[in-house]
């Protein structure tokens, strides 16, 4: 048994004063995080301060005594605080620096303002310890939350261990969902002695080697008139254009928009774990190539490469290989494998892309 980090996404139904307090809750962190950016950003300029999110608290603790802003007491310490913290952690990435003070391989871009939008996330701390034993979620001047299924348990009918922290998500759609990780037991799956390579395409979303093919979905171009002909209406409402007033028909259907769009994107993620979690199941030892996949979803077929969604498929296989024992190989991304004998090893000529099947001359 293997002791592995697992994340939990589950649906939660918030009543209507909880979700009125989350959305005066979502302004906050928004109002926060650009203050604090504009703060940092105006130091750092006129005077070269390099001001930290425990800087920016301490502010907070006065603002909350100042007139006018008297409402940022009302708002719960852990989110204010978690909210300072991620971009603590976004300036650390611009710089490219870890916590632990090492260079980061890649660095992102400076920290933008947030946008009020459908969107949001807030993270909490201090989860009730009493009504976790009771398989309830309840957090911090919220109350508890209906969750649409029971909080997860242990191989031997545990709850998992309750959580540091807590996040609350709300999606285009206006769905609201909770987050959370645990360490949990996973135990190896049985032994198959089976291998197969894996090659990833735009018609095909996976040819194995042994010549199973499995049709790529194709999930976005499925429901594209369907959005097109939302995003249409979507643009004829008041509020569409550049200062103008949100009315509530732009809203609405801009909710109806985002309820397609997260459609879309469930169907991908759980076809995606289908797959994955029957090849895991099935083989010992997967063989998948190094795609450049930024690379690629910059071309002309960009919008089949994302629809495809090769890196949701390789970082789900990683893990799931991790979690139960098989062997993941990744070949190179300059690694010639078209045109090499899988029998003998030998390599042929450059062959065309019309080329599907062929004879090796060596081995036959």
């Amino acid at each position: 048994m293997a002791t592995v980090t697992r994340g939990y996404h589950i649906r939660t139904y918030p009543n209507g004063a909880q979700q009125r307090l989350l959305d005066r809750w979502f302004g906050a962190s928004c109002w926060l995080s650009n203050t604090a950016l504009e703060i940092r950003s105006y130091g750092y300029r006129r005077a070269g301060l390099r001001l930290t999110g425990n800087d920016i608290s301490r502010w907070l603790t006065q603002w909350k005594r100042t007139p006018g802003h008297e409402w940022l007491a009302d708002i719960p310490a852990t989110i204010l605080t978690q909210c300072l913290r991620d971009q603590d952690q976004a300036f650390r990435n611009f710089f490219g620096v870890k916590k632990d003070g090492t260079q980061r391989k890649v660095r992102t871009r400076y920290p933008k303002p947030k946008k009020k939008q459908t969107r949001a996330s807030l993270r909490f701390q201090d989860v009730h310890k009493r009504c976790w034993e009771r398989g309830e979620l309840s957090l911090p001047k919220l109350g508890r939350l209906k969750l649409a299924e029971a909080l997860p348990r242990t191989t031997d009918g545990k709850l998992v261990e309750i959580p540091d922290t807590v996040t609350v998500t709300r999606d285009p759609g206006g769905r609201f969902y909770v987050s959370f990780k645990a360490e949990v037991e996973v135990a190896p799956l049985p032994c198959t002695g089976r291998t197969v390579g894996v090659d990833l395409g735009l018609k095909h979303l996976a040819t194995l080697s042994n010549g199973v093919k499995i049709e790529a979905p194709k999930k976005y171009f499925a429901a594209q008139r369907y959005l097109r002909r939302q995003k249409r209406a979507q643009s004829r409402k008041v509020g569409a254009n550049k200062g103008e007033k949100p009315s509530a028909r732009y809203l609405k259907q801009k909710m109806r928009v985002g309820k397609a769009q997260v459609r879309v994107t469930n169907q991908r993620v759980n076809f995606t774990h289908n797959l994955t979690t029957w090849l895991v199941r099935q083989y010992d030892e997967i063989h998948i190539e190094d795609l450049n996949v930024k690379a690629l979803a910059r071309g002309m077929h960009a919008k089949s490469i994302h629809d495809a969604a090769f890196g949701e498929f390789r970082r789900q296989l990683t893990y799931k290989c991790a979690w139960y024992g098989r062997k993941l190989i990744v070949t190179g991304r300059y690694e010639r494998s078209t045109g090499v004998c899988t029998h003998c090893g030998y390599v042929t000529e450059k062959l065309p892309l019309y080329v599907r099947e062929w004879d090796c001359p060596q081995c036959g």
